[in-house]
């Protein structure tokens, strides 16, 4: 089997996975606004997960981005990561099967996992929201959006479907964001 694939394996998401959470944070430089990524391990340890954000920029806009078999130990920017909470799959939406994988992992480490990336999909990227200097548009105040943004909405909509405890907002709102 190549590295990625899986075959398919019956079961169903139990309601005892909870798995941890971990805000990633990468700071470039004081000057730049740091990238913040939502990360769970399948397995609960620190491994292999998924990374679920947003990339692009201000400027041109932002799109989803899943990193299924991610792992920031082997990430040259060396993201700080913060603990965000327990995501609790009782509270997630129902999911077939997902199956099990060459790299070890299976069952419902994957399956929240893959529950999680189809709730990301509820809060939309953001589009562009910084005018370049040539704009000839109203010289108004815009609310620049980013990856930070959509993150803290992801957050809130995982607060309020009861899937990660609402003190991972105080976690958001106290996270390095230069």
């Amino acid at each position: 089997m190549a590295e990625g694939e899986c075959t398919s394996q019956k079961g169903r998401l139990s309601n005892h996975t909870k798995l941890k959470a971990y805000l990633l944070c990468y700071v470039p430089s004081p000057l730049f606004p740091a990238h913040w990524s939502l990360w769970i391990p399948y397995d609960g340890n620190l491994g292999l997960g998924i990374r679920i954000h947003v990339t692009g920029d201000a400027l041109n806009g932002f799109q989803h981005d899943f990193d299924r078999w991610y792992d920031p130990k082997t990430d040259d920017r060396h993201p700080r990561l913060i603990e965000l909470g327990m995501i609790d799959a009782s509270s997630l939406p129902p999911i077939e099967p997902v199956g099990v994988c060459s790299h070890g992992t299976e069952g419902n480490g994957l399956r929240v996992c893959k529950a999680l990336e189809l709730l990301s999909w509820e809060i939309p990227a953001p589009g562009p929201s910084l005018r370049s200097s040539g704009s000839t548009a109203a010289h108004s105040r815009v609310q620049i959006q980013n990856c930070q943004s959509w993150l803290r909405q992801f957050v809130d909509l995982l607060i309020a479907k009861g899937v990660i405890a609402g003190e991972a907002r105080h976690v958001i709102d106290t996270a390095p964001q230069h």
